[in-house]
């Protein structure tokens, strides 16, 4: 089995997120051996994490993105999927590919982007607007750090507590 996991929190200089999916994936590494896992990232956002730090069964996937396919979310990370070898993709903050056959995993940190759309630029509240409701209904499973964002989730994005999994995050 092989599980994907988005590298793009990887692009840049870690904060929460990153730290929280490059801990995720080496914990996930180390407790699972024989599983194979994989940061998944298109070329533009190529991860900055030294893979020599990585478990033997972690490894990077830079997937070269053109004209297309450098709309990631939408067309590049679909259709490498479709021909990629990946089991489940695990999306760590807020996106998940739209459309392509595997099993989706979904991590919503907070909904302060819906919640409190003033603290946060005013693009990236359009965007969470029209695509959180979207992400979430797609994704086979949802993980939220708290009860309480769970609570949120199934009141603002009308979803199904079965489909929801609270797993705390914890402090490296």
């Amino acid at each position: 089995m092989v599980i994907g996991l988005d590298g793009m929190p990887l692009a840049q200089l870690k904060t929460g997120v990153g730290h929280y999916t490059f801990e995720l994936a080496r914990a996930l590494a180390l407790t699972e051996p024989s599983i194979e896992f994989a940061f998944v990232s298109p070329s533009t956002f190529p991860p900055q994490q030294d893979s020599t730090s990585f478990p033997h069964n972690l490894k990077s996937i830079v997937v070269p993105v053109g004209v297309a396919t450098r709309h990631w979310w939408s067309f590049g990370l679909p259709l490498y999927l479709k021909g990629s070898e990946l089991e489940l993709f695990h999306g760590t903050n807020y996106d998940i590919p739209l459309w392509g056959g595997r099993t989706k995993v979904l991590t919503v940190h907070d909904l302060s982007l819906l919640i409190h759309p003033e603290t946060h630029r005013p693009r990236a509240v359009r965007r969470a607007r029209r695509r959180l409701p979207l992400m979430t209904k797609r994704a086979d499973a949802v993980i939220v750090p708290t009860k309480a964002v769970k609570r949120e989730v199934i009141a603002r994005l009308q979803l199904n507590d079965e489909k929801i999994f609270v797993v705390p995050e914890a402090a490296r």
